[in-house]
């Protein structure tokens, strides 16, 4: 080898019986998308060659501060997708139109966290929501028997709550 520009990683021996091409491996320290092509200088009787390893997510045997399973180009993008061994819908091609490898969507749990604290705290607040604007209502509706108070604080309990329902739907 002549020159390598940093210390990531090297080509791995296996890829030097190739042929001129690109190829996505997963090696030492994670994916790579190899490039390899060979040429000659004139005047040289062997041919040299020449490797672009493009990192495509970084996968180590310890994580660490420093040492995260992530996608390159992407801090968030391991949240959302992973790299797959299975043919999906999701291919990555190269710019010669081949398929390198597939992604696909990360699986996520749709199992709520319904610990007791959230329990209570949901039904808390279903019970305000539905107690509100019925005891504000018998409330106006007991005072000098006001019944234009009594519609408008029924009408601004419910914007609130329609309001806090589109703010936090979670609820």
């Amino acid at each position: 080898m002549l020159f390598w520009n940093n210390q990531n990683i090297i080509p791995p021996i296996s890829s030097y019986n190739l042929d001129d091409g690109e190829y996505f491996k997963l090696l030492d320290n994670g994916y790579y998308v190899i490039i390899k092509k060979s040429f000659a200088l004139n005047g040289m009787s062997n041919r040299l060659w020449t490797y672009a390893l493009i990192p495509v997510k970084s996968k180590y045997y310890i994580e660490s501060q420093f040492l995260n399973d992530e996608f390159a180009y992407s801090k968030t993008a391991h949240k959302r997708i992973i790299v797959s061994s299975n043919k999906t819908d999701y291919p990555i091609k190269s710019s010669s139109g081949e398929v390198l490898f597939y992604v696909d969507r990360r699986p996520t749990s749709a199992i709520p966290n319904n610990d007791p604290i959230t329990v209570i705290l949901r039904l808390l607040s279903l019970c305000l929501f539905c107690i509100c604007p019925f005891a504000g209502r018998i409330c106006c509706s007991k005072r000098n028997n006001q019944v234009a108070r009594c519609g408008c604080f029924s009408c601004c309990t419910y914007c609130v709550q329609a309001l806090l329902l589109f703010l936090s739907p979670g609820l």
